[in-house]
């Protein structure tokens, strides 16, 4: 079948047409993501034009938000993505959505069948989320860290003492950002804030080494942008003093 064939075929029968997304993998739609995010942020003028269209057409998240409340990567199964999206009912944490969906572009042997969701538990995803939610901060961290956008790991304008240059407070604070969105998707937290907040030279094809982020974690600690962690070596945290200043005030103040 040539190419127009193909086309033909989608406009025939859409419904059953795979969309663009569901023919990438994960690991591909998620750069992508990180790209064009990245290019929004860097481009106020552009940044604030889309938003415009947006609002006039009521189409920002707030016309449309939905009742999710958390959400959760499960590594359970091996060579599959595991996503499962809650709201609360009740009280209680209940499965909203979920998706299970190979991590290469070649499908695991057998595909999805019966035998494969019997070893999820809604029970224990929910049990999991509930306790990582305690150490995520609110929505207004979100909302800030879009409104702040990327920000260069670029060194305070203060004099600087001799050996590595001082990372800046805004990039610290980023960081802490990213590290609190990640702790609920468990293993790999290191490499996901490196490429939350990676400065240039880095991309993904040229990940920032995880000591240097577990360094950038520990300076975060260090200035109050994070909390310790519940105890020496364990991942964990909530909003450290300054890092809560920032977000009731809505905005980066410094020092």
């Amino acid at each position: 079948m040539d190419d127009e064939e193909d086309l033909q075929s989608v406009l025939d029968y859409p419904w059953i047409t795979p969309t663009e997304d569901e023919c990438h993998t994960p690991d591909a739609r998620a750069a992508q993501a990180r790209e064009t995010r990245q290019a929004i942020t860097w481009d106020k003028e552009f940044r604030e034009r889309l938003w415009r269209g947006l609002e006039r057409r009521s189409l920002t998240p707030e016309h449309h938000r939905n009742d999710a409340v958390a959400a959760l990567d499960d590594d359970s199964l091996p060579g599959w993505r595991v996503r499962w999206v809650f709201t609360e009912q009740d009280g209680k944490l209940v499965v909203r959505s979920l998706l299970v969906e190979a991590e290469d572009a070649a499908t695991p042997a057998g595909g999805i069948d019966a035998n494969l969701l019997r070893r999820l538990s809604p029970a224990s995803a929910a049990t999991t989320v509930a306790g990582l939610r305690q150490n995520v901060p609110d929505r207004s961290a979100q909302r800030l860290f879009l409104k702040w956008g990327k920000r260069e790991a670029a060194t305070s304008s203060e004099p600087r003492r001799r050996g590595r240059p001082e990372l800046a407070d805004d990039f610290l604070a980023e960081v802490a950002l990213a590290y609190l969105r990640e702790l609920p998707h468990g293993r790999g937290i290191l490499r996901r804030v490196g490429l939350a907040v990676a400065p240039e030279p880095y991309s993904e094809a040229n990940p920032v080494p995880i000591e240097t982020v577990r360094d950038w974690v520990h300076k975060a600690r260090v200035r109050e942008f994070l909390s310790a962690a519940p105890k020496p070596g364990a991942s964990g945290g909530e909003p450290g003093r300054r890092l809560l200043a920032i977000l009731e005030s809505g905005g980066w103040e410094g020092k």
